[in-house]
């Protein structure tokens, strides 16, 4: 396998090429001493080809007069309205971006057919190289990764080579208590390696359509859990919160604390209120999260499980409904007389919205209607 060649660079660039690669690549173009390797261009040949086919579209399209100006200062002409720029002046920057543009993805072409011959060549058994890694992953296109030990599905921004890895930046959707963020970044690596391996065994692959529906199906799970929630978690009561969450900043309670413990002007440092404090929010109406992005939500949510008294994560795919032991007022020792009294008392006043002569409310003041509760003692 034939290394690329890294000590060629790009000289003289036109002034027209050095504001139009301003705008897409950004980096050296602003140095005054304009040197710019080649095999920086290679990395970046497929996102210039889209560049080009912007500037295409732009010269086979009716735009005229200020919208054409407006469009050539999108895309790199910062003077196209300046008091001497003229209408044919955006159309003729556009004209020789296409020209000069297309002459330097000529040259890459060229330059590195053997290289772009030996990757297609890998990709088409299913193989890549560490080297050309670089080159298959490609920015603005969906991967999924491996987070915590959990897939989650990304949207590459950035990539680059860092101590032996292969380091990918990337957006994914988050909910933060409140709303969903759509930026948040995340880095994923892949260590270096000899020869090639199958693209199957990278930590980090392509978004096929079979992991896309899986993703989704999760995101799905994981939006459904945006607020307050009670649950079950691997068979202990939990209260879902990331709101709460964020607040208590990862405290865990001793068991010998109480709420008179808290102080007036510190409400939130007792996990006992965060249910309490935060109960409001359940019900509400939370966000949709955009259908495209439900395959890059996160595979754990936050809260504070009750048993242990601690502020911890929770995974999705683990988390159920409580399920509550119908049969325990059956199984409840006390005077059958009794119990029958208690249990239709607490009856009656659930009938309080289709009857006037029911019971609704027992207690003045204290809101409508009645609910048992059995408790265990020791």
């Amino acid at each position: 396998m034939n290394p690329v060649r890294q000590e060629v660079v790009v000289t003289n660039f036109s002034k027209t090429l050095i504001d139009f690669l301003r705008y897409a690549i950004g980096d050296d173009f602003f140095d005054d001493e304009l040197e710019y390797p080649l095999l920086d261009f290679f990395k970046r040949q497929k996102d210039l080809k889209a560049d080009l086919t912007k500037v295409h579209d732009v010269l086979t399209s009716n735009l005229a007069g200020e919208a054409l100006k407006e469009k050539a200062k999108d895309l790199g002409h910062i003077n196209a309205f300046g008091l001497d720029q003229t209408e044919e002046d955006a159309r003729v920057y556009f004209e020789d971006v296409a020209e000069h543009l297309g002459l330097l993805l000529g040259v890459i072409e060229k330059e590195f057919e053997p290289t772009a011959k030996q990757i297609e060549l890998q990709l088409s058994y299913g193989h890549i190289a560490y080297d050309w890694l670089i080159y298959y992953f490609e920015n603005g296109l969906k991967y999924y990764g491996l987070e915590e030990g959990h897939l989650i599905g990304f949207t590459l921004s950035h990539k680059h080579y860092h101590k032996g890895d292969l380091i990918l930046t990337g957006t994914t959707t988050k909910w933060d208590g409140q709303k969903y963020h759509s930026n948040e970044k995340k880095t994923f690596s892949i260590p270096k390696y000899k020869g090639t391996t199958e693209l199957s065994k990278l930590p980090c692959g392509i978004m096929t359509d079979d992991m896309r529906v899986k993703l989704t199906a999760r995101g799905k799970l994981y939006a459904s859990y945006a607020g307050v929630h009670y649950k079950s978690y691997k068979g202990q009561r939990i209260v879902i919160d990331y709101h709460a969450y964020k607040a208590r900043g990862g405290y865990t309670c001793d068991s010998g604390d109480n709420i008179s413990d808290v102080s007036g002007d510190e409400p939130e440092q007792h996990p006992a209120l965060a249910h309490s404090k935060h109960k409001g929010r359940r019900g509400e109406k939370t966000p949709d999260v955009p259908e495209e992005e439900l395959d890059q939500l996160p595979a754990f949510v936050y809260g504070f499980e009750l048993k242990n008294k601690s502020w911890r994560s929770f995974e999705i795919e683990e988390i159920e409904d409580i399920k509550f032991d119908e049969s325990a007022w059956d199984h409840l020792v006390i005077d059958e007389d009794v119990k029958n009294l208690i249990k239709g008392l607490v009856g009656v006043t659930t009938n309080a919205n289709t009857s006037q002569r029911v019971i609704s409310d027992v207690i003045t003041g204290k809101g409508g209607g009645l609910v048992s509760v059995p408790v265990q003692t020791k």
